[in-house]
């Protein structure tokens, strides 16, 4: 089993078995008015803890997006992220410690999903969408977000690579510098 997770505000998630994607939805952390700002980081703990629980997936994949415009959005990922790698950092060395296997995670790029879903890695919000209707036909997303990480579970499902870090030209590392 597989969940995918496209992280934000409105976290869209998946899960897939072995052939198709089994359920999805799209989970709201819009602060609410008077919230404490632990709060939006703290329901997602406990929405990821209860999928966990219940459906104990062998695979968490989510978007790892590097370039985010807006404060908000910045913040609002990395405090999901770090929840995310935190909670299963901490139930890896749990299965360690019972000699089972651990949770693998997939970070996937937003360029890589995109290619994978549609054949660009520069699709668009329609372009996915139109994917997202041939793939599965019938089905009505909540939000955008309920797309990606169905398809986030796709790329993961197909051995989509995870990004990896680019090494710098000693042209770019100058110009930097400068």
């Amino acid at each position: 089993m597989i969940l995918a997770l496209d992280l934000g505000t409105h976290c869209g998630w998946s899960l897939r078995d072995e052939a198709a994607v089994v359920d999805s939805g799209v989970w709201d952390f819009t602060p609410r008015k008077g919230e404490a700002p632990i709060t939006r980081p703290a329901r997602f703990h406990g929405r990821l803890r209860g999928m966990l629980a219940t459906y104990q997936p062998d695979q968490v994949a989510y978007e790892a997006i590097n370039n985010l415009r807006g404060l908000d959005a910045v913040r609002c990922y990395l405090q999901l992220e770090t929840v995310l790698l935190l909670e299963l950092a901490y139930r890896n060395d749990d299965l360690a410690r019972k000699g089972m296997r651990p949770i693998a995670v997939t970070p996937l790029s937003p360029a890589a999903i995109k290619k994978h879903a549609t054949g660009h890695g520069n699709a668009d919000k329609t372009a996915m969408a139109v994917a997202a209707a041939r793939r599965w036909p019938g089905w009505t997303p909540a939000r955008e977000d309920e797309v990606d990480a169905r398809f986030v579970g796709e790329a993961a499902a197909a051995g989509v690579p995870p990004p990896t870090r680019r090494r710098r030209t000693r042209t770019e590392v100058a110009h930097v510098a400068a």
